[in-house]
């Protein structure tokens, strides 16, 4: 056996995974039970929740063992499939709202081309997204303002 399977097979059998258990027999309701742990444990020592995303990565990592496991002929079955591994990953937003610095607005407008700029410029000027502003049509222009109908929106 490769040191590869070798390191799997150990950490498959982690207390993470209950205890001394083997990797195949575990069961999707018990990765269903590890996931409700995960979340409820600090992931800090200071006590602070386990972040959303770090539990989708923890996620990622067993999700992808399981796959070399069967491979590797390591388990004889993945205890879960690709949708129960969707099921079981958390919806987070992981947007974040960022404004361009006084220092970054000129810088990009000197990057943009002829062609380019006026486009930056009505999306700096406006807060408009590229779909709308691609969207625009005369009619919605008048007297230097910009009228868009809340449907566009």
């Amino acid at each position: 056996m490769g040191s590869g399977a070798l390191v799997l097979r150990t950490l498959l059998k982690t207390k993470a995974l209950y205890g001394a258990r083997s990797a195949a027999s575990i069961t999707y309701t018990e990765l269903v039970h590890f996931k409700t742990e995960r979340l409820n444990t600090p992931a800090t020592r200071s006590g602070k929740p386990r972040a959303l995303p770090t539990w989708n990565n923890e996620l990622a990592v067993i999700s992808s063992m399981f796959k070399y496991a069967k491979k590797a002929k390591l388990v004889p079955a993945n205890p879960f499939k690709e949708e129960e591994a969707e099921s079981l990953k958390e919806k987070h937003n992981n947007d974040r709202l960022r404004f361009l610095t006084e220092v970054e607005i000129p810088l990009l407008l000197e990057a943009c081309n002829s062609r380019l700029r006026p486009l930056v410029e009505t999306a700096l000027f406006t807060g408009l997204r590229w779909g709308e502003i691609f969207g625009l049509t005369w009619d919605m222009v008048r007297h230097g303002q910009i009228r868009i109908p809340g449907r566009l929106t």
